[in-house]
């Protein structure tokens, strides 16, 4: 699904696409490692709401995946 690096940031494996989308959109950076997700920073508070929203499209696109099977 996605993992934390403690406070710091937060890794998500995510398809090309999304990648590209959010990467374009500026809601997340590219990984480290080349198509192989996003990194999501986490400066403060304020952006837990994102954080969560990612683990949540996450969670539904894997959910939604795994119920089509």
């Amino acid at each position: 699904m996605g993992h934390l690096h403690g406070e710091k940031h937060a890794d998500f494996l995510f398809p090309k696409s999304i990648r590209n989308e959010l990467v374009a959109s500026g809601v997340a950076e590219p990984h480290v490692v080349p198509d192989s997700g996003v990194s999501f920073w986490i400066k403060g508070e304020q952006d837990l709401p994102q954080l969560i929203k990612l683990f949540r499209m996450q969670y539904d696109r894997l959910a939604w995946k795994n119920n089509k099977n």
